[in-house]
């Protein structure tokens, strides 16, 4: 037999077959050739939602998915509480081409920031247990996005957003019980953690691991890396548990986080950094002249860096092999670290001073 041939949309055929596999209780994490490209790396819990999908034909079941991932980014950016809501068409624009090339690859990025940005929505509204669900489904899609539970620091009902989180997971992790066995389900947890702990050391994906990888050839330290990232979020996050304001910069801050640090960073998972550096800029009520130029800075690079806008020799040559496509990322970042730093430690270095 000759070669497997795979669709434009293999991402979609994992996460089906990814449900067949969980009800015939076969392992979800090794791959399947001869079905579709690479491997599931999601939890049990999102095979067991796909079978909403599954059951379709390819061209109805890819259609809804990819509306999903479209309507609930789009419902969530357009909420008129939103501090961008005056600038929401530029913002729109500045955010479609990589809400295009996500759902190209019909990928789950966009439902899983627009879960995240429902959770701060639902925090600054005192809705702290309905936000632990949007996180806990979040995470379910992509495991990292639990970082965004930091948010719970900031906000009262902690204990309520504790027990609904707690709880969801519950029902989350029990819920594919419905269509496998208990013994079998362990196995997959099982099976999954070896996936993820094996896949650390595999690539460096468009992320600052690979740009210090560039300046230190063999550089594998991504785990200290990741961690310095999260110490320097909690840093952050420590002030602005008293002090009630910069929280909306900080939640830009964990998209970023999300992407920057993350080792298996691919050019369809942009959507979430770029929606960080949107909130960050859009959010301005009078953005200065630097950050204008930061923010096309981003469009061009980061946005635009895998179309055609730049020649395929500059692409391949200089774009792709030095990761240009995280460089805006980092700056912005950047820029964010030193406006909580200033406005933050500095404002409660002084309050303490003065008592």
């Amino acid at each position: 037999e000759g070669p497997a041939i795979y669709t434009h949309y293999n991402n979609y055929l994992i996460f089906k077959s990814a449900f067949y596999h969980l009800v015939e209780e076969k392992n979800l994490y090794v791959l399947y050739p001869e079905e579709h490209h690479d491997l599931f790396k999601y939890s049990p819990g999102f095979a067991l939602f796909f079978g909403v999908f599954a059951s379709l034909p390819d061209g109805l079941g890819l259609l809804l998915w990819n509306l999903l991932n479209v309507l609930v980014f789009f419902f969530v950016l357009q909420r008129k509480e939103a501090p961008w809501s005056a600038q929401l068409p530029i913002l729109f624009i500045f955010l479609l081409p990589e809400l295009v090339t996500s759902t190209q690859n019909s990928q789950s990025n966009a439902l899983m920031t627009g879960l995240l940005m429902l959770s701060y929505f639902d925090m600054e509204g005192q809705r702290s247990g309905r936000a632990a669900c949007w996180i806990v489904l979040a995470t379910f899609i992509k495991i990292y996005a639990g970082i965004a539970a930091l948010l719970f620091l900031f906000y009262p009902q902690k204990i309520r957003f504790l027990l609904s989180g707690a709880l969801v997971t519950m029902v989350m992790v029990g819920l594919p019980w419905i269509v496998t066995s208990p013994d079998d389900l362990w196995i997959q947890y099982q099976s999954w953690w070896n996936l993820l702990s094996q896949d650390h050391t595999n690539s460096y994906g468009i992320s600052l691991m690979q740009l210090i990888n560039l300046v230190i050839p063999g550089f594998h330290q991504k785990t200290l890396i990741q961690i310095l990232g999260l110490i320097i979020l909690i840093f952050l996050a420590l002030p602005l548990i008293k002090l009630a304001k910069d929280r909306l910069n900080f939640f830009a801050l964990i998209l970023l986080t999300l992407i920057i640090f993350n080792h298996k960073t691919e050019s369809a998972t942009f959507i979430v950094a770029v929606s960080g550096v949107a909130i960050w800029y859009f959010s301005k009520p009078n953005p200065a002249a630097f950050e204008l130029s930061v923010m096309i800075f981003a469009f061009f690079f980061t946005v635009l860096g895998a179309t055609d806008v730049f020649p395929r020799i500059v692409r391949q040559n200089w774009i792709v092999p030095y990761a240009m496509k995280i460089w805006p990322c980092i700056l912005v970042y950047g820029l964010i670290c030193y406006e909580l730093c200033k406005s933050n430690w500095f404002s409660l270095k002084r309050s303490v001073s003065q008592t």
